[in-house]
């Protein structure tokens, strides 16, 4: 009986996106130069969603709605979220904002809303299409 047997695609893939981003990041400072600019613009273009549809692919689907996901995910956002104000707060001395997702907390937030979405989305026609325009 295997579990869950990783791929390596998938973790290569992943693994090139998150380089990316943290090129793009490195470049943002330099994006004055047009050259770098395109660059920066050219990554932005297709790195997040295709994270967004990396995320969804690994994903287990369940024919319910997925209490239990956005559970999970809820939670991991309120911790990883508090760290992050703590920080801000006691690190850095910055103001507390407890509805501001801190940093890429924000990612969480949108697999929540995705996961929300998708038992209704599911049986449209046209979902996709709609979802790349």
């Amino acid at each position: 009986m295997e579990i869950n047997k990783r791929n390596p695609y998938w973790d290569n893939f992943k693994g090139v996106l998150i380089i990316l981003v943290v090129f793009a990041h490195f470049l943002w400072a330099y994006r004055d130069i047009e050259f770098v600019s395109n660059i920066v613009k050219v990554i932005y273009i297709f790195h997040m969603p295709a994270f967004v549809f990396v995320s969804g692919y690994l994903s287990k689907v369940s024919e319910h709605f997925p209490v239990k996901s956005i559970l999970q995910l809820f939670i991991s956002y309120v911790l990883i979220n508090s760290l992050m104000m703590a920080y801000n707060y006691f690190i850095l001395g910055k103001s507390l904002m407890i509805l501001k997702p801190y940093y890429s907390c924000w990612y969480i937030i949108a697999l929540i809303w995705w996961r929300i979405a998708l038992p209704f989305l599911k049986n449209y026609k046209y979902t996709i299409i709609f979802a790349v325009l």
